[in-house]
């Protein structure tokens, strides 16, 4: 079971947003606006609007930040976990966003992989519903008494077989050198 303190998570998290904004707007001539504070948008758990171009269409945006090693994508499908039933709770924000883009950005590693959000929900009930890929269930701790707030729920499927799935509309492996360029 992996121990996880969501202060420090979302701090983490957050450091890797302002990359993927600079990374998007470099190579694609995406404008973001930041709406993480708007409750509409963390209703439906959106973390920026963008527009392409000159059209003036938004679409939502749904960044999430890893730190660790890229062998798994950890797709969260339950956040908060009933304490008598393990299987019901909470959608988890892959379930429960109403991005139409989700962005996982593996910081340590260079890597951006772009997704199609409706792709990546249904990929993610038909892999938890069909016991393929291994379930960890993690502990969210407080930072002040390390007692457990809640726990999660997710499915951890290989990067090579995620990169793979058609949900998938861009990856980037160079992401220091276009925001150092």
């Amino acid at each position: 079971m992996t121990i996880h303190n969501m202060h420090d998570s979302l701090i983490k998290g957050g450091e890797g947003e302002p990359e993927v904004i600079a990374i998007l707007e470099k190579q694609f001539g995406i404008s973001c606006r930041d709406v993480r504070l708007d409750p509409r948008a963390q209703k439906d758990d959106i973390d920026y609007y963008y527009t392409i171009g000159n059209n003036p269409t938004e679409h939502g945006l749904e960044i999430k930040t890893d730190f660790y090693f890229p062998k798994n994508v950890a797709l969260e499908v339950i956040s908060t976990i009933q304490s008598t039933n393990p299987y019901k709770g909470t959608e988890g924000c892959i379930l429960k966003t109403k991005s139409d883009r989700l962005a996982y950005y593996f910081i340590k590693h260079n890597k951006l992989i772009m997704c199609e959000t409706k792709g990546l929900q249904k990929f993610t009930l038909d892999a938890w519903k069909s016991g393929k890929y291994r379930q960890v269930e993690i502990d969210n701790r407080s930072e002040i008494n390390k007692e457990v707030k809640w726990r999660a729920l997710v499915i951890l499927v290989p990067v090579k077989e995620f990169e793979q799935q058609k949900f998938i509309t861009k990856i980037i492996n160079n992401t220091k050198e276009i925001l150092n360029g």
